[in-house]
């Protein structure tokens, strides 16, 4: 799976931005894989942290995670 993929739909963009904040939130599941995807600074912990990276990945903030 890629890194920032959450939805595991191919590709990185708000939609899992969304889905790491619904998690957090504790307004969603996501399993182990969505969970490894989700941990793009590599802290161990898919978090509010990770969304953020993620949204500023899918809108072209940051080039990498």
């Amino acid at each position: 799976r890629l890194k920032g993929d959450v939805d595991g739909d191919g590709s990185i963009n708000t939609k899992d931005s969304a889905a790491l904040l619904r998690y957090s939130a504790e307004r969603m599941d996501l399993d182990a894989k969505q969970l490894d995807g989700a941990d793009v600074n590599g802290d161990g912990v898919a978090d509010t942290k990770d969304a953020v990276r993620i949204l500023q990945y899918a809108v072209e903030k940051i080039p990498a995670f």
